[in-house]
């Protein structure tokens, strides 16, 4: 199967113990497992709070695992965490618990598009590569979805983008396929502990969280100087700023 980070490698990076009733069963058949390998993704369990019931916030992760990456030598977790240390979605928001199948990086011909072209972008790589046609009723609605509100937004971005981005980020297809901004750091940082290796060194991927001046999260560029987390209007777009899909 895909690489695995599950309860014994979350235990080994975040010192928090699942028991075996306690994880979720995977979600995924042997063939979507196979293929995700085929994909280059990755299957991770995410859990949502410690054992002594603390939310795992991106504040939490960088207290916590920031003295571990010092010794041994791994470089920071954020660049500049006081920059957003305000936000909600740095000190509340907590990654959903299950198990996901993610990308090692962003998706090809996602980068250097606008959010909408990303969705777009999304929903071709879940039906080509990910589905090959047999598309799960689940994915079916929220494309159908999307694309039925894809020309009033297009508009939307360019009158009013902050409630584009609302609409954007609220979509059922970014909801089910784009990691919130925890859940980014969540994967990187298992996974940097379990493998030594960093994901997204050089490029975003654009999240489905909305800042409180009105952008949309975006977090990469994570060498080991620190992770870089900022926002862009939707319809902005920057060559290595793609998108991660996440399922």
């Amino acid at each position: 199967g895909p690489a695995y980070l599950g309860p014994e490698q979350v235990k080994a990076a975040l010192e928090i113990s699942i028991s075996e009733a306690e994880v979720p069963e995977i979600q995924f058949t042997e063939e979507e497992l196979r293929q995700a390998k085929e994909l280059g993704q990755y299957l991770i369990l995410r859990v949502d709070e410690t054992n002594g019931g603390e939310p795992i916030t991106m504040a939490w992760l960088e207290e916590k695992l920031q003295p571990r990456l010092d010794k041994q030598g791994l470089g920071k977790v954020f660049y500049k965490a006081d920059l957003y240390k305000d936000e909600a979605w740095f000190t509340e928001d907590k990654p959903r618990f299950r198990w996901a199948l993610v990308t090692k990086g962003v998706i090809s011909d996602s980068t250097d598009k606008n959010y909408l072209e990303q969705t777009q972008a999304i929903v071709d790589y879940l039906a080509v590569d990910v589905f090959a046609g047999k598309v799960p009723h689940e994915y079916k609605e929220a494309i159908l979805e999307y694309k039925g509100q894809r020309h009033q937004l297009q508009a939307l971005m360019n009158t009013d983008w902050k409630k584009a981005a609302k609409q954007l980020a609220e979509l059922k297809l970014n909801r089910l396929t784009r990691q919130r901004p925890v859940e980014v750091i969540y994967d990187f940082l298992v996974y940097l502990l379990n493998n030594g290796e960093r994901l997204l060194e050089s490029k975003y991927t654009w999240t489905v969280a909305q800042a409180s001046g009105g952008c949309l999260v975006n977090v990469g560029c994570a060498g080991e100087f620190g992770a870089l987390v900022g926002g862009n209007a939707p319809k902005n777009s920057y060559p290595p700023l793609g998108v991660c899909v996440s399922r």
